[in-house]
């Protein structure tokens, strides 16, 4: 079944405004760099320059994303051991796609999480966008965003075309200029539809028009969230705008409606996506609120309707956004009063309370705690722990202003902290599983540019300790047991990614709008000395563990020692981003 809305014949004339656009800062530079401060700081309650630690914390994770940049740097660029990289990307396709971000560890480029980080980057930044300001984070802020919707607008710039993916499973390891070249590019169409990233980049495109338009997001009923008013352009808004209502279009009007892979391949074995009913959704209500088009608001709502929300398990990722979807339609009925009938504020805030209720009284179906404390998700938690853990926590922090009661509010803030707390030290290792923080923090993040080795055969030993400290990168996580080796080629523990990171930039944003009354990161002096376990079985993830005895059996039995030797070599990188896929509710 199709969802359309008679808006979208609008969006015809809009097809002559396709063309790429700047994605340089805009924002004046500040004098100085802002720089993370050295891991030795993290003992104390403030940094050099009085900086607060949530301050410090923030600044290091959009630090993260300037890591992460490919293309032309800027000639202010901070990440000094970064160089201009992979630079004919696109020309194969007379575009260029050189810039974005490097997805993970590795170097390929996808645009179905690229949308979904640059959309929880601007939901933070549309609630509570003081704290950008108060940070002094707004120029990188700028620079981050402009730098991701720039390469989606770059992408979507040819009439019904968007280029989602650069970059093939392949085992290159080492750094950023000798990456080979030229890449494989990857795309979706009218004719070749891939619904979920048509609607996913609407999504992102248009909250980042309303970051620009200076327009926030309600915070709840009676109180409007806060923008970086520095980041003000209504030029570039509106670039971003139309673009979106494009992107919509084909959302809704291209046929098959369906997934990415479905329509290209090449890009399942990293990021395939499960459905495209909460993109469309997501696109939607995002897109409405970017435009204020009250068709847009009933198209939204169609779309919630018929994918069957709210969900009641499973987690919130950048391939199911089914569990926030209900806050984000409730915010949307505060915002566009009256648009639709059935865009009631009740009734959302009645569905997010459905998800969240069973999540903070632990009886959500698939979910347990480890001994430790960390929120475990069967099926889910196997691949990167932290990453749902953290965007369920963050999912708390920005729903609690919408409760029905005091009482839930604060059992999601309370149950929020305990797994922020948990990634900031708090657990049985005394690790702090967001890099440069402090001495206990995490070491050897499987990073490709960070590492400074280049033979994948010898990944965890060359060199011994990563060259490079990749600042405000947050590793997968400890297994079901709490344990966690700090090895790089078990990517399941080690590997940070742009989405791992973008649930620290929406906490650490809440907790520096707080100012003086939110607590003090847990690691905040933390003096216990961190745990590092002795390896065994090579010291990988009992997911790892399991996946490479699975692969000798069926190698022996059936594929020969031949198949078996190749699959070795890749194994630190093969499948690395299978993660988190969703369960389909039964």
């Amino acid at each position: 079944m199709s969802l359309r809305s008679t808006y979208f014949a609008a969006s015809v004339a809009l097809l002559s405004l396709l063309a790429p656009i700047s994605t340089l800062a805009q924002v004046a530079a500040p004098s100085a760099a802002w720089e993370p401060a050295p891991a030795s700081d993290g003992n104390n309650a403030t940094v050099a320059g009085s900086r607060s630690q949530w301050e410090n914390t923030f600044g290091d994770t959009l630090w993260f994303y300037d890591a992460q940049r490919s293309g032309v740097l800027p000639d202010d660029f901070r990440v000094t051991w970064r160089n201009d990289s992979v630079l004919t990307d696109g020309e194969s396709v007379g575009l260029d796609l050189s810039g974005g971000f490097f997805d993970a560890g590795n170097m390929v480029k996808f645009i179905h999480p690229l949308s979904w980080v640059l959309t929880q980057i601007a939901h933070s930044a549309l609630l509570h966008g003081d704290a950008y300001t108060t940070a002094e984070q707004e120029y990188y802020l700028d620079s981050t965003l402009r730098n991701g919707l720039g390469w989606i607008m770059n992408a979507s710039s040819q009439t019904d075309e968007l280029y989602v993916a650069i970059g093939n499973e392949s085992s290159y390891w080492g750094g950023d200029q000798g990456i080979p070249q030229p890449r494989q590019i990857f795309s979706v169409s009218r004719q070749k539809p891939g619904t979920d990233v048509f609607a996913g980049s609407a999504a992102a495109l248009a909250a980042g028009a309303m970051i620009y338009a200076g327009t926030p997001l309600p915070l709840s009923q009676t109180q409007n969230g806060t923008v970086p008013t520095g980041l003000l352009d209504t030029a570039y808004a509106t670039e971003l705008r139309e673009r979106a209502v494009v992107l919509m279009d084909l959302a809704t009007t291209a046929e098959p409606q369906q997934v990415y892979q479905d329509a290209t391949d090449g890009v399942a074995w990293a990021y395939p996506s499960t459905n495209y009913e909460d993109e469309l959704v997501l696109g939607a209500a995002f897109t409405a609120l970017a435009t204020r088009n009250i068709s847009l608001v009933t198209t939204a709502i169609d779309a919630y309707d018929f994918g069957s929300f709210p969900t009641n398990n499973g987690v919130l990722n950048w391939d199911t956004k089914d569990p926030l979807l209900p806050s984000l339609m409730a915010r949307l009925s505060v915002a566009m009063p009256g648009a639709d009938s059935r865009a009631n504020f009740t009734k959302f805030q009645t569905d997010s309370e459905v998800y969240l209720d069973l999540l903070v009284n632990g009886t959500m179906q698939g979910l347990s705690t480890t001994s430790g404390g960390l929120a475990w998700w069967k099926d889910y938690s196997e691949d990167s722990s932290l990453n749902p853990a953290l965007n369920a926590a963050l999912l708390c922090l920005w729903t609690a202003n919408l409760t029905s009661n005091d009482t839930k509010s604060t059992s999601y803030l309370n149950w929020a902290q305990s797994q922020i707390d948990y990634s900031l030290g708090h657990n049985p290792l005394n690790t702090v599983y967001q890099v440069g923080l402090h001495p206990n923090s995490a070491y050897n993040p499987q990073s490709s540019l960070a590492s400074g080795g280049d033979d994948i055969d010898q990944i965890d030993t060359d060199p011994p300790v990563e060259r490079w400290v990749l600042y405000g990168a947050v590793v997968g996580g400890p297994d079901k047991d709490d344990q966690y080796y700090d090895v790089r080629s078990d990517w399941q523990q080690s590997e940070p990614a742009l989405d791992t990171v973008s649930p620290m930039v929406g906490i650490s944003a809440y907790f520096v709008n707080q100012g003086s009354s939110a607590a003090e990161p847990y690691y905040v002096g933390l003096t216990a000395k961190r745990i590092v376990p002795k390896m065994s079985s090579g010291g990988l993830s009992g997911g790892a563990i399991a996946g490479i005895v699975i692969g000798v059996i069926i190698a022996l039995a059936l594929l020969g020692a031949a198949l078996w030797f190749c699959l070795s070599r890749r194994s630190p990188l093969a499948g690395r981003r299978r993660r988190n896929r969703k369960i389909m509710q039964g």
